[in-house]
């Protein structure tokens, strides 16, 4: 079963603020990934277990992962609220709703028919396709 915790202070600069839950891997995931519920499971495992998100499948996205883990290990995941390390395109600015992007686990800006999974919160990426997003809690 998935757990959850609410941050219950903030305070200047932090990383992250929000929801998170606690999934298990369906695959290797990276730090600041996009990822997904694993809808290829049956049952229960559908929402247990998360893997990097895709675009064809940009509706079961869940959330930001806070940290890598391998296949069949636990995964922190940001399922709502700031956080500063999400993948994301180049091109993406302030405000901008976002989808995912070609690449898996990486978002990009989104357009009038692309699922919106989250709005950015900052001016886009860096070099290492990494910026701040707010992340929209869908379940």
């Amino acid at each position: 079963m998935a757990t959850n915790s609410i941050v219950q202070f903030v305070e200047p600069g932090m990383a992250r603020v929000g929801e998170q839950e606690t999934f298990l891997a369906a695959g290797a995931v990276g730090r600041g990934d996009w990822v997904m519920f694993d809808i290829t499971k049956t049952g229960a495992d559908q929402v247990l277990y998360v893997k990097k998100a895709t675009a064809t499948l940009a509706v079961h996205v869940v959330g930001v992962a806070l940290g890598a883990a391998a296949d069949g290990e636990r995964v922190d995941v940001a399922i709502s609220g700031y956080v500063a390390y999400a993948r994301i395109a180049n091109a993406v600015t302030t405000g901008q709703p976002l989808t995912i992007s070609a690449v898996d686990g990486i978002a990009d800006a989104a357009d009038a028919t692309d699922i919106v999974i989250a709005g950015a919160s900052a001016s886009g990426g860096n070099s290492d396709d990494e910026g701040e997003v707010i992340v929209h809690r869908k379940f």
